[in-house]
């Protein structure tokens, strides 16, 4: 029998209060998380809540559920995402499917991409349709780096769908020389790999500009001020192109997408909260006037997407 949305939205919360007797240094991500959800179980209450309880999130502090949640919360986010993402609105995902395409299509020789923080990998699935609808033939390497065993899982079943074009390796911790003898040895045009390498340590594990592209979507804003700077530092090491994708943001967006993620409340967590963690539009807006930096809008009326695309470390 399938659980109610209701019933769904009670299991989390006794999971959290569960977590908050066993990790009290993240008291606070815990206690906003038990808000969040107490208060989605009705209109009336999140629309409350976000009037007099969102604005006082500290953006330093809180996480998403995502980020503490358990196996059974990380698989279910990861599958609702995937339908998300694969819509044509919002569109989430779109703008970066088609800059990525842009600047692999151009290349005309074989290239070794990494993508960090995988999870379910639907954005390289398009971007892998994408190529392979183009009759694009020149060898490719996909590295997806994710630490997440249920992400993995969900990211193999995704892509079974290419299982006739591409090979799959898992690997737990990859090296230079594996990644290279894999690169050597294609028996298809297009390898992907799936490792749990700590991306901290890409600069031990890899050699230098051994990725000819390094790409993230939706994944730097769960990390802390001084780690995204660390981040940035490491993969200009082992990258000869790093394209970061992210959202910035927006109250009316956080809206729009809360009533697209309504039925799937840990989508909807991570929908509403993130947006905390963004960078601010005008923070980027004066960036974008030093550094190749674009913000994007949906083409679709009132349904909000704003997300932004930092392209860094040309040569």
């Amino acid at each position: 029998m399938k659980k109610t949305r209701i019933n769904k939205i009670t299991d989390i919360i006794s999971y959290l209060e569960r977590l908050k007797e066993q990790e009290p240094s993240i008291d606070y991500a815990i206690d906003q998380n038990l808000s969040f959800f107490k208060n989605i179980q009705s209109v009336k209450d999140f629309w409350r809540w976000m009037r007099k309880e969102y604005p006082t999130i500290d953006e330093k502090r809180i996480k998403e559920l995502s980020d503490i949640g358990n196996k059974k919360h990380d698989i279910n986010l990861h599958k609702n995402l995937i339908k998300l993402e694969r819509g044509n609105i919002p569109g989430l995902i779109k703008p970066f499917v088609n800059s990525l395409y842009r600047y692999i299509a151009k290349q005309k020789s074989p290239l070794v991409v990494a993508e960090l923080g995988a999870g379910s990998m639907e954005l390289t699935r398009q971007l892998i349709g994408k190529l392979l609808k183009k009759d694009y033939s020149y060898p490719l390497t996909f590295v997806s780096f994710d630490q997440s065993e249920p992400a993995r899982n969900v990211a193999q079943i995704n892509l079974s769908c290419y299982n006739g074009n591409i090979s799959f390796h898992e690997i737990d911790q990859l090296t230079s020389a594996e990644l290279k003898k894999i690169t050597d040895k294609q028996s298809k045009h297009i390898d992907v790999v799936l490792c749990k390498n700590d991306i901290f340590k890409m600069d031990e594990d890899f050699e230098n500009k051994q990725f000819d592209l390094c790409y993230h979507s939706f994944f730097k804003h769960h990390l802390p001020e001084g780690k995204k700077e660390q981040l940035d530092n490491i993969i200009s090491k082992t990258s000869k192109e790093i394209y970061e994708y992210d959202g910035y943001q927006s109250r009316y967006g956080t809206l729009v997408q809360a009533l697209f993620t309504w039925n799937h409340p840990v989508l909807m967590n991570g929908a509403v909260l993130s947006n905390s963690r963004y960078y601010k539009k005008q923070m980027l807006a004066q960036r974008a006037r030093k550094e190749n930096i674009k913000l994007f809008k949906s083409s679709y009326g009132l349904i909000y997407r704003g997300t932004y695309l930092r392209i860094f470390n040309k040569q």
